[in-house]
């Protein structure tokens, strides 16, 4: 889209930047459900 004009430069900026965000947070929700999982395993 950007590069057919669809989207200014701004927007697709703040896309990238939602994207981004979004992405974070789920690494983080990994990272904690790994981190739980192992806890669970080495208490066995």
């Amino acid at each position: 889209m950007k590069k057919k004009k669809l989207l200014s430069i701004d927007e697709s900026k703040k896309f990238q930047e939602d994207v981004q965000k979004i992405t974070d947070n789920s690494i983080k929700e990994i990272e904690n459900l790994t981190s739980s999982k192992e806890s669970e395993i080495l208490k066995v």
